[in-house]
């Protein structure tokens, strides 16, 4: 597996830019994805180590490769992306669950914020093998290190869908919503109480680029923020 440097003794790493966290809150949790560095002044965030696509009978794993250097003070929750190729749906089986399993249960021997992440763009056809694959991570998973995943916004207008997923946090993701993103932005804003609880809870997913109100955020103990640019390229404040 290629090498990242957490915890590390050097310095917070140099970016080229001078980049703005808002309020360097620890419940601001910036994903950082392959080709990206790091935000200043994050206290937590989740850094993406595997990228497994399914195509078919086809398991596609990528693995990272940039260097990423961070604060030693720094908490790290390593992240597992698995994406469906739309043009050749992956028939979903033991094979497919076993490959996300030994990812997992690997990042997770990394954690330094005592978390692990699946994220996972599961469709609405893909709920029951979802719910399966969540539970068999728990059970593989040190008990010590908690489980998140996360779920499109298109799950919470399901009520009582997420209780059955044996995770210790679920991740709305409350952007790039399709053609329905307005209506679910007006609904997170106006009637969250239409949204199944556990999208109304403990933690939620949002762009920078499509940050929502203030009161919308404060509502979660959690918030990861997606940047559409790599973080080493942008500024909070513009």
């Amino acid at each position: 597996m290629p090498k990242l440097s957490w915890p590390c003794t050097a310095a917070i790493l140099a970016l080229a830019l001078s980049l703005c966290w808002p309020a360097a809150h620890a419940a601001d949790i910036p994903w950082i994805w392959h080709s990206s560095d790091a935000p200043a002044q994050a206290q937590e965030m989740a850094v993406l180590l595997d990228h497994l696509q399914l195509s078919g009978d086809g398991i596609e794993i990528r693995l990272r490769k940039k260097m990423l250097l961070v604060d030693p003070a720094t908490r790290v929750t390593p992240v597992v992306h698995v994406q469906s190729d739309a043009k050749n749906m992956p028939r979903l089986g033991s094979r497919q669950t076993e490959a996300i399993a030994r990812a997992v249960l690997a990042a997770s021997l990394r954690s330094t914020s005592g978390w692990v992440q699946l994220d996972f763009e599961a469709l609405e056809s893909q709920r029951d093998y979802y719910v399966r694959l969540v539970s068999t991570l728990r059970s593989r998973i040190a008990p010590s290190i908690k489980l998140s995943v996360t779920v499109m916004a298109g799950w919470c207008a399901h009520q009582g869908l997420l209780a059955q997923l044996r995770a210790d946090e679920v991740v709305p993701m409350f952007f790039h919503m399709g053609p329905q993103a307005d209506a679910y932005r007006a609904r997170l804003q106006r009637t969250p109480e239409q949204f199944d609880p556990r999208c109304r809870q403990q933690a939620a997913g949002f762009a920078v680029q499509e940050e929502p109100a203030l009161e919308v955020q404060r509502r979660y103990e959690r918030r990861y923020w997606f940047n559409y640019q790599a973080w080493n390229n942008f500024s909070m404040g513009e």
